[in-house]
């Protein structure tokens, strides 16, 4: 090995060490470079079931560092230069692995876009399904995809299928442009549970209308349950009249995915959720506002109105119950738990208790929320319309028919639902701890 002179190290400066042992700048780039992605990596791989484009950059990096060390070993030669090297490279090794590893175990968590969940991914991504293999006889498959736009809970019940099955370790790929991958999905579960968003009722039916077609040629389906998660679309398809653009549009398309799962002979099981906790509560009804007011608040509706709040978990854990048992087969499943029915000036009068003080109420006629409607773009001018179809046409407060429906909180008496007053007590917790002047209350 030819060893340079003192002369010839000093006219040619070392790229990756000083003279005196330290890393120079092409080895503290490389090290950088490695942290960041190895970093990124561990934060997709929670919110992304594919890490894979960053394990690959991650790997990209090591061999950056790799030729960084190189270039350390032959300008700084010696017993310090090589005894540097080996111990920067076992840890990045270590922690290339490591990282690695964390990315390709949590390939099976997810996210989706909706309105107060993760941002949502650009229309361009590919849309693609993911399910899992469970030790049970049963095999869930779990839509979900990536132009998604609807709702919170639509996001939170995926995230949360998971969370509460992480014991399935087998994944089944599909994608919804693709008809023969996703069949060949469905071919190899049981229930599929869609968690479907869309920007408009041509993207939803559209999407679940794939999802119907590849499941009536896999045959083999013994549970569907569509993405909805809200008020009953058959009976809001008679009350189209109070509805407005765009809610009455969204709501036809999915009635009209009622009917053609009804009409393929699907097993299926339909939710009605209504409201979801983590969209509306924070918001005290309000979808122009993200956070809880601190001193004005815009009521829509009266006392009378009648709005059903559903916690995400719970609803979530209830779609896991409801494709299990016999008796919501073929059925419509309301959640209707007595403690969360109030109307939204209730939960403003809620908020005043809890914070201790009142606010100044403007109560918005209808009028001005159906010109709201018509300025806002969407979701808002969505989100806006089914509050008007709330207090308008009264969605929330539909009949169930036993010949076609079945009460939540009848067939799981032992279901321990989360209260409005339980949400917002820790709502308030969060984000004024100091108003905080009584312990929690259950309704």
């Amino acid at each position: 090995v030819r060893i340079p002179s003192a002369a010839a190290a000093a006219a040619q400066p070392p790229a990756a060490m000083d003279r005196d042992g330290r890393p120079g700048w092409l080895t503290s780039l490389g090290l950088a470079f490695l942290s960041f992605n190895s970093g990124m990596a561990i934060y997709r791989s929670i919110h992304d079931p594919y890490a894979v484009a960053f394990i690959v950059v991650a790997y990209i990096a090591l061999i950056l560092l790799f030729r960084c060390l190189h270039l350390l070993e032959r300008n700084a030669p010696g017993r310090r230069g090589r005894g540097l090297k080996a111990t920067v490279w076992g840890l990045a090794t270590l922690l290339t692995v490591m990282f690695s590893y964390k990315s390709c175990r949590s390939g099976a968590r997810s996210s989706s876009g909706p309105w107060g969940c993760s941002p949502p991914a650009q229309a361009s991504t590919p849309s693609s399904s993911r399910a899992r293999r469970s030790p049970e006889a049963t095999t869930h498959l779990s839509l979900d995809f990536s132009q998604s736009t609807m709702s919170v809970e639509i996001c939170n019940l995926h995230d949360i299928f998971y969370k509460n099955h992480n014991e399935m370790n087998r994944g089944l790929q599909g994608d919804m442009n693709e008809h023969e991958s996703l069949v060949a999905a469905c071919k190899q579960a049981d229930v599929v549970i869609s968690a479907v968003g869309h920007r408009g009722p041509e993207d939803l039916e559209d999407g679940q209308l794939k999802i119907v077609a590849a499941i009536k040629e896999a045959g083999n389906i013994k549970r569907f349950v569509p993405s909805e998660y809200g008020c009953d679309v058959d009976q809001a398809g008679e009350e189209q009249e109070a509805a407005v653009e765009p809610a009455r549009s969204i709501l036809l398309a999915k009635h009209r995915v009622r009917e053609a799962v009804r009409e393929a002979g699907i097993p299926h099981t339909f939710i009605c959720s209504y409201w979801a906790h983590g969209f509306v509560l924070p918001r005290l009804g309000d979808p122009q506002i993200d956070a809880p007011p601190t001193t004005k608040v815009t009521v829509f509706g009266d006392d009378k109105t009648r709005v059903i709040f559903v916690h995400e978990k719970d609803m979530s854990m209830l779609v896991m119950r409801a494709v299990e048992d016999p008796r919501t087969l073929n059925k419509i499943l309301y959640v209707r738990p007595p403690a969360n029915v109030c109307s939204f000036s209730h939960l403003v009068s809620l908020w005043e208790d809890k914070i201790g003080r009142s606010l100044d109420k403007y109560h918005m006629p209808q009028e001005e929320l159906l010109k709201r409607i018509q300025e806002s773009p969407f979701p808002l001018n969505f989100q806006l319309a089914m509050v008007h179809a709330t207090v308008a046409a009264g969605v929330c407060d539909q009949a169930i028919n036993e010949s076609t429906g079945v009460e939540a909180t009848q067939l799981y008496p032992d279901f321990n639902f989360a209260t409005v007053h339980d949400y917002m007590d820790s709502l308030l917790l969060a984000a004024h701890p100091h108003l905080i002047n009584h312990p929690t209350t259950t309704a």
